[in-house]
């Protein structure tokens, strides 16, 4: 399964893809570290805007070829207000 990263350095901006089970990944064009923790993405593999709360996962369809079940996992973390 892979996961599509925006790289959020201002002068770059790369879409590029990554596995989901890697802890980071190293944006090609301008070499910034991202953590996957603060990664979101659609199913048609478009990146949203990556914000710390969310950890969506997006699976591409070539990575399903032959399988006949598909389960789609869309976890969303929520920061807690403070009591």
């Amino acid at each position: 399964m892979t996961v599509t990263i925006q790289c959020r350095r201002e002068d770059c901006g790369r879409v590029f893809e990554v596995d989901a089970d890697a802890e980071s990944a190293r944006c090609p064009a301008c070499g910034r570290e991202h953590s996957l923790e603060a990664v979101t993405g659609h199913d048609d593999g478009r990146p949203d805007v990556a914000r710390e709360s969310d950890a969506d996962v997006a699976v591409s369809g070539a990575d399903l070829a032959g399988n006949d079940l598909v389960i789609e996992i869309r976890i969303r973390l929520e920061t807690r207000e403070a009591r």
